[in-house]
């Protein structure tokens, strides 16, 4: 490699300009020059000096660059067949694998969208005046396999307050979800993300509702980190016959619910929390309470545990999707 030859050229280049020898400082006897002997001499010295230590900076530079491995991007898993599907250990092992899939053989469409309040798909005539006045543009970004598996649920990807659904992309939750066979929509919520509008509180579970009856998402697992808990949960506590599967990771509005609340609660849970995360703990005993639920601990994971350790969460994710037929 050429790049070392650099160093000497850094050298050469300091000392391009002319240079004065001890023989020829010797001859100059006039008294005139002595100052200027001696100053010359100095520089001589200095270039010298500065000359090594940009060389040894140089190649300290050039050390850490050629040694420096840029970071890829995790993977996506290749489809397994439909046995594997059926069983969990071996969707599990296949999504640990972690096998490369070429842009070509993917499996999967995407495609996003977004949907004005006014065509949300409300219930209630006073939700759907408001959304209509206040939600003005939804993002929608739908990931649909080649070949849809019918006998698996819909997933819906909601988001905390620091991220948005692009956050769903970057960690290949979207990508490996669909090349297992599911359907994928992730939306950024209003006011956040690419989303414009915003949504009362006490209405949340009505625009959750209403996006779901127009995405036409008859049988969905919801995956809820963190601020998204303020649409999911009231929604969660009416009973929605679409809903089959929930992910709650680290939900707020969780104190605000009844024990009586959650006994009520009839539909499988995968309570999902970092070790690290303060509040982690205390809202999965919480959580706890609804009848049959399981809990997914990430010991080294902070708030966003699933960005700490996107393989495994994609992976116990497909998991419990699978047990939601």
């Amino acid at each position: 490699m050429c790049v070392p030859l650099l160093v000497p050229a850094v050298y050469a280049w300091i000392m391009r300009r002319p240079q004065t020898s001890d023989e020829e400082a010797a001859q100059l006897t006039q008294p005139s020059w002595a100052e200027q002997l001696s100053k010359t001499k100095e520089m001589n010295v200095k270039r010298r000096q500065y000359a090594i230590v940009g060389a040894v900076v140089f190649a300290i530079f050039l050390v850490c660059y050629m040694g420096y491995q840029p970071q890829t991007a995790a993977p996506v898993i290749s489809r397994p067949s439909p046995e594997a599907r059926s069983n969990p250990a071996a969707i599990a092992a296949q999504v640990a694998a972690e096998l490369p899939v070429e842009t070509d053989s993917k499996g999967y469409t995407r495609e996003e969208r977004f949907l004005k309040g006014s065509e949300l798909q409300a219930s209630d005539a006073f939700v759907a005046k408001t959304l209509a006045a206040e939600v003005k543009d939804i993002l929608v970004v739908e990931y649909t396999p080649t070949n849809v598996d019918v006998t698996q649920p819909d997933i819906l990807l909601l988001h905390g307050a620091a991220f948005s659904s692009k956050t769903w992309e970057q960690i290949n939750t979207c990508q490996t979800l669909a090349t297992l066979g599911y359907k994928v929509t992730a939306v950024d919520l209003p006011g956040f993300g690419r989303s414009e509008g915003k949504v009362p509180s006490s209405l949340r579970a009505g625009f959750l509702e209403a996006v779901v009856q127009t995405l036409g998402l008859s049988r969905l697992v919801m995956v809820s980190p963190s601020m998204s808990g303020s649409f999911s949960l009231p929604w969660l506590l009416t009973g929605p016959a679409a809903l089959v599967g929930f992910v709650p990771v680290t939900p707020v509005g969780v104190n605000s619910i009844t024990p009586e609340q959650w006994q009520e609660v009839k539909v499988p849970t995968m309570i999902v929390y970092g070790g690290l995360d303060p509040n982690g703990k205390s809202r999965a005993t919480i959580l706890e309470q609804i009848p049959g639920s399981t809990v997914e601990l990430f010991e080294d994971g902070h708030h966003p545990c699933y960005i700490d350790d996107p393989a495994r969460f994609n992976r116990i994710l497909a998991q419990f999707a699978n047990n939601c037929r």
